[in-house]
């Protein structure tokens, strides 16, 4: 599984918090996307656990991910956004290492920002 809090919060240690919310995440995902190419031109399956809240991001990567022969399938479990204040809640309280505090207003922001899959996506 390719998740981009975990190198982060490998990566810099010491500013983890910070490197999340700002461009190094982009820098980290780029890196992890060069690996994820390699791993699936030689047709090992790969799980990217990456916020791809937008349909256009998720095309991008389906059709990079496509053109190098893999199967794509896209997972979602959808959740009332009460349901995630609640999840989100319980983490923050004992949060697991590699995993950063998440607040109920930057939660409701980036539920504003995301475009659910479509049915196509999901088929």
């Amino acid at each position: 599984m390719i998740n981009g809090d975990a190198w982060i919060h490998r990566l810099y240690q010491e500013d983890a918090e910070a490197a999340a919310r700002d461009n190094r995440r982009g820098r980290v995902e780029a890196v992890q996307w060069e690996l994820v190419e390699r791993l699936l031109a030689i047709g090992v399956n790969v799980i990217l656990d990456w916020g791809v809240w937008l349909q256009a991001e998720r095309a991008h990567f389906r059709e990079r991910a496509q053109e190098l022969g893999a199967t794509v399938q896209t997972v979602f479990v959808d959740a009332p956004i009460e349901t995630l204040h609640e999840r989100i809640a319980d983490r923050n309280r004992d949060l697991p290492p590699g995993t950063f505090h998440i607040s109920p207003a930057e939660l409701d922001e980036w539920a504003a920002l995301f475009e659910p899959p479509t049915a196509d996506e999901l088929s």
